[in-house]
């Protein structure tokens, strides 16, 4: 058994969870409070993985608290969420993580309105950390308090390492309905693509390592080719101190594992890719290379899973680090490197290059050799040393050759242009692609049904996209005179009139230059929504105060966009450079929701043929200019101080205290005209003065500074 592959012994357990605290109040019975699960088996760097916190024995126990307390050296900590212990729907209960920047702790707690958990055993919460080093640790719990459904605290005592209170015996639970085992998965035949990447930096000798030809091989799942803290077997060392993989090509043949060995040495920056076939019975893989200048490192993984529960094949992408096969003693200095097997005796009668075995070594993380004995920076590496992707490979099918279609070439003017499509796409057109094609900046349309013009514009998301249809005519606007080509069949949507290819053409081809620095026949204004409510109705109205022309346009309840047209096929002005256009907003009622807003249409406006703006509801100009109450207040360290704006203004607030010296002052820049409540956009106070200090507890005031307005609150810190 020593002798072959793969081993099923032992797993290598990286972080051991050393507390687990247990609790029980008054007639809620003996609770216990832990961490589930209490080991991780051999992660990597930047993997993630979750913990439950669970409760058992804990019946009418309707609130918990508790800190998690964790090695941020080690993890660190991703997110939390409520488990199934504290019942019902955000209304009914409440789950409230509480990360504390800068600690190796979170607070999770959570209460239940009304009646506490039926049967006191289930998952409190779940904690997500991610792996920032390899290396032993631990996740505690500590400060576990319990609450019954009335929100009491029960009072708890600490005893031999447990938190306990003598409580009754909890009612006996019945044991549940064995569920029956599922169907076995057979997973398919798969070839995998497979790829080791070298992270060594530097050429070889001079920071770099050179990886020997690696070993990749796909075997039964649960042997693995290597232990963490058990000695490597003599294939292993053959390959850890000399490259060799002639013995683990042996084994794997022996235990009908599928192997390939790579080609040539891998260099510092280099990828080596290789294919092999996993199924049903070799649904695993193993891989193994060599760190050349080293004693007797290597880069290896062991079991990795190639399918997932459900039989499906896997993409992989892990870093992998090197480890120490324990076979050889690590003086590291200049003179035992390489030194794989050692030079013969008439080469090296000093013997300094001669291998020196150990006895009873075993395999280790290999912490790099970076500053170790008199090895020069030259050869040093960092960990991890090498990348490992995996993906399922799927042979990309023959391209099937193209047809040969008609094509007919389309002169377009720069500006606007009144234009069909002559001929009918293999992919059919829609004002998107088309405006791609062209390279046009809208695309508009007239509906038929409504009787009013549609617009598309390029580049903005969540714009209104319609069909391209044979026969009808489009507002384009190029800001490039260009000629392009369409290509395709007769449209079969087309009026008999435009059926013939001549009639296509003369039509496609009346595409008439106009000028539009100043002016523009057909104009489109378009907006990005945002914060509309679910149920709510909106109205887009935009007015050029120079013509009085106004449009109006509902907003479309799939993405929030909306967009207004204005255009004249006699081609006359609808809008010039210079114009104002006032928009707004509207709910059903006719109330104003955000705006108006103001814009002057620029000459680059003309030239794209449209303006876009963005509304927000609740984004309506205030007709005065405020400043709120500071919240909260009192407070302890910070708060925030809200205000609104008439107009655009530089904005400053400045912090005395009682004597009128002044404290902090809080230089905001230009604000634009609008709201400033919320905590996303009030003013912010640390609580510090100017040279970083926190201030004592007290009164302060604070004044509102803007071009034209001044006013000052007052505001109280308690500690």
């Amino acid at each position: 058994m020593n002798n072959q592959l793969f081993k099923r012994k032992f797993l290598f357990s990286l972080m051991a969870v050393v507390m687990c605290l247990g609790f029980a109040a008054m007639s809620y019975g003996a609770a216990t409070v832990s961490v589930d699960p209490a080991t991780m088996d051999s992660p990597a760097v930047g993997e993630q993985f979750t913990v439950n916190i669970n409760i058992a024995g804990g019946k009418g126990v309707a609130g918990f608290q508790a800190t998690v307390n964790y090695d941020s050296t080690a993890i660190s900590y991703v997110s939390a969420a409520k488990g199934d212990y504290i019942p019902g729907d955000p209304a009914a209960g409440t789950f409230f993580p509480i990360l504390r920047p800068g600690d190796s702790n979170v607070v999770i707690g959570g209460t239940s309105i009304g009646a506490g958990a039926g049967d006191g055993d289930g998952t409190l919460a779940t904690v997500t950390f991610q792996v920032v080093e390899v290396k032993a640790s631990s996740i505690s719990l500590s400060d576990v308090t319990i609450s019954d459904a009335a929100a009491n605290p029960l009072e708890v005592t600490s005893a031999n390492g447990m938190v306990t209170v003598p409580a009754p015996d909890p009612e006996p639970t019945p044991d549940p309905e064995p569920m029956p085992d599922p169907e076995p998965v057979v997973p398919e035949p798969q070839v995998f693509k497979i790829t080791l990447t070298n992270l060594t930096v530097g050429e070889p000798g001079m920071g770099g390592q050179i990886f020997s030809p690696p070993i990749f091989a796909t075997h039964v799942a649960g042997v693995k080719i290597y232990e963490v803290g058990q000695p490597a077997n003599a294939a292993l060392v053959a390959l850890a101190e000399g490259g060799d993989v002639s013995g683990l090509v042996v084994l794997a043949a022996a235990a009908g594992a599928n192997s390939v060995v790579g080609e040539g040495m891998v260099l510092p920056g280099a990828s080596v890719t290789i294919m092999i076939t996993a199924d049903a019975m070799n649904s695993a893989l193993s891989l193994a290379t060599m760190l050349v200048s080293t004693n007797d490192a290597f880069i290896g993984v062991a079991d990795l899973a190639l399918y997932d529960e459900a039989g499906m094949p896997v993409t992989v992408t892990r870093e992998l680090r090197s480890y120490d096969a324990g076979s050889e003693q690590n003086t590291e200095r200049g003179t035992d490197i390489p030194g794989p097997v050692g030079l013969p005796p008439e080469e090296d009668p000093m013997g300094s290059n001669a291998r020196v075995p150990t006895e009873g070594g075993v395999i280790t993380p290999h912490p790099g050799i970076m500053g170790v004995g008199d090895v020069a920076a030259s050869f040093a590496w960092t960990e991890p040393t090498a990348m490992l992707t995996v993906e399922p490979y799927v042979p990309e099918p023959d391209p099937e050759p193209e047809p040969v279609l008609p094509t007919y070439d389309v002169k377009l003017a720069s500006g606007l242009n009144m234009i069909s499509v002559p001929l009918m796409p293999t992919e059919p057109y829609t004002a998107q692609s088309l405006a791609d094609m062209l390279g046009s900046t809208v695309v508009i349309k007239l509906d038929g049904y409504s009787q009013s013009f549609v617009g598309y514009v390029a580049g903005v998301e969540g714009g209104y996209d319609f069909a391209i249809e044979g026969g009808k005519g489009y507002i384009v606007n190029t800001p490039e005179a260009k000629m392009v080509t369409f290509s395709g069949t007769a449209w079969s949507n087309a009026p008999a009139e435009m059926e013939s290819e001549e009639a296509a053409m003369d039509e496609a081809a009346a595409a008439p230059k106009i000028n539009t620095a100043q002016s523009a026949w057909a104009f489109v204004i378009t907006s990005d929504l945002q914060g509309q409510e679910s149920g709510a109705s909106y109205t887009m109205i935009a007015k050029n105060l120079r013509t009085g022309v106004v449009t109006t346009e509902k907003v479309t309840e799939d993405n929030g966009r909306v967009t207004g047209v204005w255009a004249d096929l006699n081609r006359k002005s609808v809008i010039e450079a210079g114009d104002k256009v006032e928009i707004s907003l509207v709910d059903e009622n006719g109330t104003v929701v955000s705006g108006p807003f103001e814009h002057t249409v620029q000459t680059s406006d003309i030239n794209n043929a449209f303006l876009n703006v963005n509304m927000r509801v609740g984004d309506v100009r205030p007709k005065d200019t405020i400043l709120g109450q500071n919240f909260p207040n009192p407070f302890n360290p910070e708060t925030w101080i809200p205000y609104q704006l008439s107009r655009d203004s530089n904005v400053t607030i400045d912090i005395h205290g009682t004597s009128g010296s002044l404290v902090r002052t809080l230089d905001l820049g230009h604000k634009s005209i609008g709201a400033y409540m919320t905590s996303s956009s009030a003013a912010y106070w640390d609580g510090k003065n100017s040279a970083g200090e926190s201030v004592a507890s007290g009164i302060y005031f604070y004044t509102l500074k803007t071009d034209d307005f001044s006013t000052t609150r007052k505001m109280v810190i308690l500690k």
